[in-house]
């Protein structure tokens, strides 16, 4: 005979406004499982192990990563802009560290955006297997995110400070994630850059640096004036003494 218990207890409903929240809390937590179990993985694996894996992750259009993804946004000629590799590429790759390397990338890109955590993307510690696929795709986020940005017309009105506060704290948000993105590809690719991709790179930082800088400026000056008028209102309403 088979017991069956039958819970009582209620489960806790998300407002409709936090679907958002949620859905980034369940990513994070599954590429972060997904990142422990492939360095588990990395550490028992025989060389033999993992060409058989590749050969798995081949045969799965699923496990497909896309690289230079950027392409479709970048502007006028660059040092930085990703090489085919063959004739003919269509910037699509397979294996276990591509595989590997997208969790990584996605786990660090939301410490850097949600957290307070100091450089991300070296914290996730990528390894000799996957360091090249993750240094390729970590350029792809870099430039992503700098022509995005370039190219995003509403950024004059944020730099003005003509939008909200919870906009203009989303677009900072984004300035945060690309600079994370550049200080990581300057420090994990040193060395691989010729010298004009080196002076590009310093020049999308002081960009990305100044930019941002606006963003906070503006934030700040509107937070100010709306603590100010608070205060004023609740000193004509007798709450507070004049």
């Amino acid at each position: 005979m088979v017991r069956v218990e039958v819970s009582t207890k209620k489960f806790h409903k998300f407002p409709k406004t936090n679907s958002k929240l949620v859905q980034r809390l369940v990513a994070f937590y599954e590429y972060q499982q997904a990142l422990r179990r492939f360095g588990a993985l990395l550490q028992r694996a025989t060389p033999e192990d993992l060409k058989t894996i590749d050969e798995i992750i081949a045969e799965r259009r699923e496990f497909t990563i896309f690289t230079n993804l950027s392409r479709s946004v970048e502007k006028g000629k660059s040092t930085l802009t990703e090489k085919p590799q063959k004739p003919g590429d269509n910037f699509k790759r397979q294996g276990l560290a591509w595989v590997v390397a997208l969790a990584r990338v996605e786990v660090a890109a939301m410490l850097a955006g949600f957290t307070r955590t100091k450089r991300p993307f070296e914290k996730v510690g990528a390894t000799r297997f996957d360091l090249p696929a993750y240094g390729e795709m970590l350029l792809d986020g870099l430039r992503t995110h700098y022509w995005s940005l370039a190219a995003d017309p509403r950024l004059r009105d944020v730099t003005r400070g003509r939008l909200t506060i919870r906009q203009m704290l989303t677009y900072s948000r984004r300035l945060l994630l690309a600079r994370s993105f550049h200080d990581a590809v300057v420090r994990i690719g040193k060395g691989t850059f010729n010298n004009a991709q080196q002076a590009e790179l310093k020049t999308w930082g002081r960009n990305l640096e100044k930019l941002h800088g606006k963003i906070l400026s503006r934030v700040q000056i509107r937070l100010d004036s709306t603590n100010a008028l608070q205060k004023e209102l609740l000193k004509q309403s007798g709450l507070i003494a004049p």
